[in-house]
């Protein structure tokens, strides 16, 4: 099998542009692949449905960069993929609304096209305004929390998309339990804080530990709030014994550091600027803080993968075993995590928010290869 030829010692540490020596890796199989399953309601119908519904509600114009990286990214293939056991398709519609406001809002603060214009104190405003509307949903918001909310949602400058995001959330938190509710803002508003962190981490990535960037990673992905989803789409409802228990919170976190390696993996073409500095990535971190070749980042990146999923196995199994009772709530939150798993795993794979606009296969096993067009894949024995 021929490997692509990797990048020399000295292009480690150096600033060297795309278009004159292009990034490229090999991606291997990964060593156990995890079952995944697709919704089996989601169609083309029903995904060009709501793709005409993001594009009308969110004010987003067809052609521009965020429509090519939001709204037509197929969001609603990746709730079908990770969410598979969902039974309702109102459910289903109701959180393709949410998660495509959501990314709107979230894609408007990181790409240096949106709102946020790659300028942190832009960011962090952004983000401050959103915390701000999730904090009126609150049961328990005092009157004067809530004429905010009012005054909030009337400003003209609260873009579009964000009120559109608010008002899908308060539409989903209606059918949770009130200790659902609770649960769901804290987390919500946990990522959105730091999210924020984000923008503000820019040139310490050369002192950024592997360890704190895992637990930088875990806090700020959008999986915090996507895993409670589970309970909404499955009609499951765990008491905060449940939730809290230390064996599912551990579940939890490796779940969600298995999704956000997934992440860094498909995604490094994308948010690669011409730099590994500056980049909030794995990758990165390998190369700026532990001397690590590309190809070799991308290796140690691919094995930190296969055992975070080792790891969530084991622990289930142990769990499981262990004789302790465990309700079936628990069971298939802990089931639905892993279809989140796999399916989000499965659409990076084939993701064109990632690889392209052009892009029509799925990576397996290749030769990856940066272009401004998007990934060229070159899969195994081709």
């Amino acid at each position: 099998m021929n490997t692509p030829e990797l990048l020399n010692e000295q292009s480690t540490y150096t600033d060297f542009a795309t278009e004159q020596e292009p990034l490229q890796f090999y991606l291997r199989k990964f060593k156990d692949k995890q079952e995944y399953k697709c919704y089996p309601l989601y169609n083309e119908q029903v995904s060009k449905e709501l793709i005409e519904w993001a594009t009308k509600k969110s004010g987003i114009k067809k052609g521009t960069k965020a429509y090519q990286h939001t709204i037509s990214s197929d969001i609603s293939y990746w709730l079908a993929l990770s969410f598979p056991l969902t039974k309702d398709l109102n459910k289903f519609k109701k959180t393709f609304y949410f998660f495509q406001m959501f990314s709107t809002m979230d894609d408007h603060a990181d790409e240096d096209w949106g709102d946020g214009k790659a300028d942190t104190e832009k960011i962090v405003k952004l983000w401050k305004k959103a915390i701000k509307l999730v904090d009126t949903i609150r049961d328990g918001a005092p009157w004067h929390i809530k004429a905010l909310r009012t005054i909030l949602m009337r400003m003209p400058n609260i873009p579009i998309y964000m009120r559109r995001n608010y008002s899908t959330m308060r539409k989903i938190m209606n059918d949770l339990s009130p200790v659902q509710r609770e649960r769901y803002i804290n987390s919500f508003k946990s990522y959105m804080e730091n999210a924020m962190l984000q923008a503000q981490m820019s040139g310490k990535e050369k002192s950024t530990t592997l360890q704190q960037y895992k637990e930088y990673r875990v806090k700020s992905i959008a999986s915090i709030p996507c895993t409670l989803m589970v309970e909404y789409l499955y009609d499951i409802v765990l008491t905060n014994e449940e939730y809290f228990h230390p064996k599912l919170q551990e579940l939890e976190k490796l779940g969600t550091l298995h999704v956000a390696f997934i992440n860094d993996l498909f995604s490094l073409f994308k948010e690669y600027k011409g730099t590994f500095k500056n980049l909030h990535h794995a990758v990165s971190i390998f190369i700026l803080n532990e001397g690590l070749t590309f190809q070799q980042a991308i290796d140690k990146l691919c094995d930190e993968i296969e055992q975070l999923q080792k790891d969530y196995i084991d622990l289930k199994d142990e769990w499981f075993a262990s004789g302790e009772y465990i309700s079936d709530n628990v069971r298939r939150f802990i089931e639905g995590q892993q279809y989140y798993m796999a399916g989000n795993e499965k659409w990076h794979r084939l993701s064109k928010r990632y690889h392209g606009e052009n892009f029509n296969t799925t990576i397996t096993s290749g030769t990856l290869k940066w272009s401004p067009e998007g990934t060229i894949y070159t899969p195994d024995d081709v």
